[in-house]
């Protein structure tokens, strides 16, 4: 089949965005589809510094065409995110000093946070209002344009659009519609969960036109079922979920030489945001008593950039027999192998506009390595849902549930684990492999194309 993929991201762009269709799109190249991609033009040789990090190679797609901004609507972005970026610079130096600081030390600086939040609101808000519905959307009238001579030439048979962001679904509607092709909006974040949720005017419009344009799709997908219910849609969501890059050949099993006396090794691979909740799982572990002689020691390594939001917690933990190591910010190589020798795996919730339906990608990563994974989130999102479906590990939604578990640990860490590894489901883990996930995007495509 001749797909034509419209997206704001992919290799080498070593971004977060490139992930899906990187993994995805390899699988259908090797069942013998034809992937033409247009791309936003981000100057990737840039981005491939962070290339070995993120783990991203070159997948041969068909075709890929790279089309850049307008020129206009590039100076007036210019212009108004240098008004923006006023915040920057008082925000960097906050960090920095809180690299140096007590974790009591640090809270001094809650105000002027909160005078810089404030502050990228008040100027957020003329920014969506000259570029609304969002700045991307000149980029897919371009994008229409440009994409008539490669639906002729390369015989297209359906259009892919990836969101983020909302120009990728407008070059594919206008696209299909000069065509007369199906097009299949692959929404990964619905469009009102953009920052521009932050000013009411933009909200207000911004859901009748994600209604508007979804309805012009020949199907609609999504990655989860509660980003599902997000979707301002009355048509039916096809849930095909992330991924993990490789088929899951092996099953994890305790390690056969822990005892309960030796250190647990608990890694973290990836940055944290403000919005992630680490805060939540550090303070409850400094509300935990002393280590006492016997109970294992834990061990979080950290594998990536912003360590420094951590650093006001090492000295505290430290007296309660819990280190925390920075690792540095590695290769994806590094990170799977530091996966594997792991005893368990950490991921963060997020907090914040959408937080229920956000699904870190590092998750899928931990289902193939095989360890447990520590989810500290609330009970009601996607990552949780993630957790409890596939038995992958335990989710920790309250101080209570923390401190009560990582006791457990290390007064029993050999039963806990045991324990975890009893809950895991193999076959339904296996769901999310990249092979079985572009199956599921295989059988859409035909039902689509007819």
């Amino acid at each position: 089949m001749n797909i034509l993929l419209i997206t704001s991201y992919f290799p080498p762009d070593a971004h977060i965005g490139a992930t899906r269709w990187y993994r995805i799109g390899k699988r259908l190249l090797q069942q013998g589809h034809r992937l033409h991609v247009i791309s936003a033009d981000n100057r990737s040789r840039l981005s491939m510094r962070f290339a070995p990090q993120v783990g991203y190679h070159d997948i041969s797609p068909t075709a890929l065409h790279l089309v850049s901004y307008p020129c206009s609507s590039t100076l007036l972005r210019l212009s108004l995110r240098g008004l923006r970026a006023t915040h920057w610079l008082p925000n960097r130096i906050r960090r920095m000093l809180s690299q140096s600081m007590t974790l009591k030390a640090s809270h001094d600086w809650a105000p002027l946070s909160s005078l810089l939040n404030a502050l990228d609101r008040i100027t957020q808000a003329p920014y969506s209002r000259v570029f609304f519905p969002h700045d991307s959307w000149a980029w897919g009238n371009r994008v229409a344009d440009y994409g008539q001579g490669i639906v002729s030439s390369a015989n297209i048979q359906v259009i892919i659009a990836t969101h983020p962001f909302l120009g990728t679904l407008r070059g594919a509607s206008l696209l299909a519609e000069r065509s007369g092709l199906p097009w299949i909006a692959d929404m990964r974040d619905p469009l009102h969960n953009d920052p521009q949720l932050r000013c009411d005017w933009i909200r207000k419009r911004l859901l009748p036109l994600e209604q508007a344009i979804l309805q012009k799709a020949a199907s609609v997908v999504t990655i989860n079922r509660c980003l599902a219910g997000m979707l301002a849609t009355s048509k039916d969501v096809q849930i095909i979920p992330n991924c993990y890059d490789d088929p899951l050949t092996r099953t994890h099993s305790v390690k056969s030489d822990l005892s309960n006396s030796a250190p647990l090794e608990i890694a973290y691979t990836g940055a944290i945001f403000d919005n992630h909740r680490y805060r939540e799982l550090f303070d409850s572990l400094l509300a935990m008593p002393h280590r006492r002689g016997t109970e294992a020691l834990l061990r979080f390594s950290y594998y990536g950039r912003s360590y420094d939001r951590l650093a006001p917690y090492v000295d505290r933990l430290k007296a309660k027999g819990i280190e925390l190591t920075n690792c540095g910010f590695v290769s994806a190589q590094e990170c799977l192998q530091a996966q594997a020798r792991s005893d368990l795996l950490l991921v963060f919730g997020w907090r914040g506009i959408g937080c229920q339906c956000v699904m870190t990608g590092k998750v899928f990563d931990y289902l193939a390595a095989g360890q447990p994974i520590i989810a500290v989130t609330e009970r009601s999102t996607a990552l949780a849902e993630l957790i409890d479906r596939t038995g992958a590990g335990i989710v920790l939604d309250s101080g209570e549930e923390t401190q009560r578990f990582f006791s457990n640990l290390r007064q029993s860490k050999v039963s806990e684990l045991h324990r975890l590894e009893q809950g895991r489901k193999p076959h339904v883990i296996r769901e999310y492999s990249a092979t079985e996930t572009a199956h599921k995007y295989e059988e859409l495509l035909r039902s689509v194309v007819k």
